[in-house]
């Protein structure tokens, strides 16, 4: 996936979020199952806990207590280079709907 289908995919879920509207359950997301997408989207392939060897910012530095603005920009900041290493990697993009994402961000500020 190319930058430019990358941006294109966040600012296409994105409208889809502002006309859908998650619901509440799915803005607050669950730690639990956000655990297990973290492992399944292989997302602890390159975040992994600190002083083990990673492609990453270590998991520590990700699970820091935040807010949700906060944590967003820094998860759309940090596409760029995730696309980089997907592509060194010959990895696909993870395919995430929103409910996982919402899973994964309250996994990321518990």
């Amino acid at each position: 996936m190319s930058a430019r289908q990358l941006l294109a995919a966040i600012l296409v879920v994105g409208g889809a979020l502002a006309v859908a509207g998650p619901t509440a359950a799915e803005r607050r997301g669950d730690d639990e199952r956000g655990r297990a997408l973290f492992t399944s989207k292989e997302c602890a392939r390159c975040h992994k806990p600190r002083g083990e060897r990673a492609l990453g910012p270590p998991l520590e530095e990700l699970r820091r207590r935040q807010g949700m603005l906060e944590l967003a920009g820094r998860l759309w900041n940090h596409a760029p280079a995730m696309l980089g290493v997907l592509e060194w990697q010959k990895l696909e993009w993870p395919a995430i709907s929103p409910p996982e994402m919402a899973d994964l961000m309250a996994y990321l500020r518990a």
